[in-house]
Parts: structure tokens; sequence; C-alpha cells
């Protein structure tokens, strides 16, 4: 019964007297006391409150109304109150910024809530907000150039910084995937910063699109024996040394094995690929290269030699490796 009043303030605010006057009749018809019936009402308001954390659907309105629960029957849970707080912000921003508002505007529509919230508690709210808006941009295409625009004016305004935006990796999917657009465009991406010098001899204006670290690189190799036949007669041939007539009758079986070779640094430019680790370092052009095999967690190649064998680099981000390395064609001219 309690809980089923709280569900229906919340659904409408309005009712919030109406039920108050029908608590005393409420607590006479359970034996209630006061005190019980408090403890009741905070427990209904943590149950819906947490439920609606969890599902993250707390919108202002929705905050608002177990506001005024609280207030009513004086439920204090601080830290429950300010993760709906948070998520409410979160739920606004990403409304906010997927609608294209301006980030002025929502700050003044989330005042009340800035008012109440630690400055590190709002904080984490506008990031949390500004990722979880990525994830919905990205959940089945690439970020196209206006909402790019909106993500960077709303980490503009709120003064959030590359390395905190990235802390879950929200701001680099946002660069991969503006890489790819690019790519897709027939436009060559220029979105990464170098900082010092790469260990590469680069060719006269060649452009660098996308550096890999601690990538781990296995070559496939050739293996060759000889099963089957009779081992024959054994001849001696000095103290210790036999020869074994039949020993070469067999017939040779070929297998492939995937050998690793370190892990290091991955460059993909316009024109090759770079790798380099402490065991290797080279360089394949990227119209010599005739197969590739995308992983959840990298690429295999193949280059176009007659000996040649697949090449695996394990990114850590397969599709998206896949798909820089099958769009630069479209770009380069």
């Amino acid at each position: 019964m309690i809980h089923h009043a709280i569900k229906q303030v919340l659904q409408n605010p309005q009712l919030l007297p109406t039920i108050k006057e029908q608590l005393p009749a409420i607590c006479k018809e359970h034996f209630f006391t006061s005190e019980e019936l408090l403890e009741t009402l905070a427990s209904g308001w943590v149950s819906e409150a947490s439920q609606e954390i969890e599902n993250k659907r707390v919108t202002l309105d929705k905050w608002a109304a177990f506001m005024e629960l609280k207030h009513a029957f004086k439920i204090t849970k601080p830290e429950l109150e300010r993760r709906l707080a948070q998520t409410a912000v979160v739920t606004e921003l990403v409304r906010a910024i997927t609608s294209g508002q301006s980030p002025g505007e929502v700050e003044a529509t989330l005042a009340e809530i800035k008012s109440i919230l630690l400055s590190g508690h709002w904080r984490e709210a506008l990031i949390e907000g500004w990722e979880t808006t990525v994830e919905t941009f990205l959940s089945d295409k690439l970020i196209n150039a206006r909402e790019e625009e909106r993500l960077l004016a709303y980490a503009r305004y709120f003064g959030l910084a590359d390395e905190e935006l990235d802390r879950n990796g929200a701001f680099t999917r946002v660069v991969k995937s503006i890489v790819l657009r690019e790519l897709c465009e027939g436009k060559i991406p220029q979105r990464v910063q170098i900082e010092g010098k790469l260990p590469f001899n680069f060719q006269k204006n060649e452009k660098i699109i996308w550096v890999f670290k601690n990538v781990q690189y296995y070559e496939d190799r050739k293996r060759r024996q000889y099963v089957g036949g009779h081992s024959g007669f054994s001849i001696r041939i000095a103290k210790g040394v036999y020869y074994r007539v039949g020993a070469f009758k067999g017939h040779p079986v070929d297998t492939v094995e995937r050998v690793y070779l370190g892990a290091g640094m991955l460059v993909v430019t316009d024109r090759h690929l770079y790798f380099k680790s402490e065991q290797k370092a080279f360089r394949i052009r990227l119209d010599k290269i005739i197969m590739i095999e995308p992983y959840s967690d990298g690429v295999a190649i193949q280059r176009d030699a007659q000996t040649a064998l697949p090449q695996t680099f394990i990114t850590g981000d397969g599709w998206f490796t896949y798909n820089l390395l099958v769009n630069i064609p479209h770009a380069v001219k």
C-alpha cells in the first residue's frame, strides 16, 4: 500500500496532498505507529529511488518529485539523494546535447541541482553525461559533423579536459569515429597529435593517420616435417653414427604456427604501416596488402608476395583497425 502510494506520487506529484491525508487511515488499518509509518515510507522511497537510478530514468521532473516526498516525509538519505541528483544531471545532459540545446540553457535548467551538489560530484555528473551521449551517438553510426560540434561545445563550456573525458575511453572513441568519417568522405584525417619524435623514417609528405601503442605482433610461420614411411635397416658408418636406409621415404607435411614476436608501436599513414618492437622493425606498403582479416581485438594482414604469410597485429580494437585500413584507399588519391 505504502509503496504503491509513493509510485503514484512519483507519477503525479499533485497527488501528494491527497496521499498525506490518507496516511492516518492507512496507519489505523495496518496498526502502524507513526515511527513505523515513517520507516515504511523511507523504505519505499529508497526502493523506488534505487530502481530509477539503476535504470537511469531520473528526469528533472522525477527528481523534483523525489525531493517533494523526501521533505514531506522527512526522509534523510544523503548518499542516495546525491546519486539521484547526479543521475538527473546525466539524463538532462544527454537530452540537451542530442537535441541541440545550448550549454548555457542547460546550466540554467540544472541550477537547483548544481547548488546542492559538491563541485566534484557536479563535475562527475557532467563527464558521465558527456560519455553517455557519446555512446548514444555511436550506437548505430559514426559521429557526424553536427554531433561533433555539440560534444565539443559542451566540453569547452564546462571546461572538461580531454583526459577527463577519456577516463573510460569515450574521447578516444569520438576521435576514432571522426577519423573513419573523414576517410569515408575522401579526406586524410589529421587528428593525431604527436608528442616527441617517432622512431621511423617517414617519406616526404607522408601523413600520419593513427598511432597504436603496445601492439602485440605475431607472424605465421610454416614448419615442415616428414611423416609415414619405414625407418629401414641401419648401416653403421662410424662409431655412434648410423644411416637409416629407408629414413626418407615418408612424405612432407607443412604446418603453420603463429609466433609471438613482441609488442611495440604500430603507425598507420596514408601510404604505409610502420611497426617497431625490441625484436622487429619494418614497413609495409598499404597498396601491397591483399588481405585484411578482422578480429575482435586486432587484424591479420597478408602482403602481395608469393611466400608471404599472415602478419597479425593485436591493437585492442579490431573494429576500428579493420575499418581504418579498409577505408584509407578511398581517401588516398
